[in-house]
């Protein structure tokens, strides 16, 4: 069978479908760049999100740790004797611990997420006449950036 006659318009041509290699690349990079700025500002959300979170949980163990002082005129050094549980109160992003150090009463937050060795915000507590101050910012090792607010030097 004949091959149909092709004009000189249409012998030149190829059919260009897809995309070039180059513009894949271009869109690696770009993508690769949005990564690169995005991820690590998430992190830095998620890091003081679990912070605050923490701090708002310290809210009810200080009532609790306070109630005991002002029932038996001595802090508690461990979880236990304000029916917090054995050990620490745990989550997948935090754990909190009632101890003495560096006083009776301190409660620790160690936010999981943090590195280690930077990452627990410590409680600690001073009688004043008939209330308790909580001092958070002298003692604690998470960055100074994802404390929460009443933590901060």
């Amino acid at each position: 069978m004949p091959q149909p006659c092709r004009s000189k318009s249409q012998q030149g041509k190829r059919a260009t479908e897809g995309f070039s290699l180059i513009e894949l690349v271009v869109v690696v990079f770009i993508i690769s760049l949005l990564a690169l700025v995005a991820i690590p500002i998430y992190n830095g959300h998620r890091l003081k999100a679990t912070s605050l979170t923490g701090n708002s949980s310290v809210k009810m163990i200080k009532f609790n740790v306070e109630e005991k002082y002002f029932t038996t005129g001595s802090f508690p050094t461990s979880n236990a004797e304000i029916s917090l549980g054995t050990g620490s109160s745990t989550t997948s992003d935090y754990s909190i611990a009632i101890g003495n150090v560096p006083a009776p009463g301190t409660i620790t937050v160690t936010i999981n997420a943090a590195p280690a060795g930077a990452n627990t915000v410590t409680y600690v507590p001073s009688v004043a006449g008939y209330t308790i101050d909580w001092d958070c910012a002298t003692h604690s090792s998470l960055a100074v950036d994802y404390r929460p607010y009443n933590c901060k030097p």
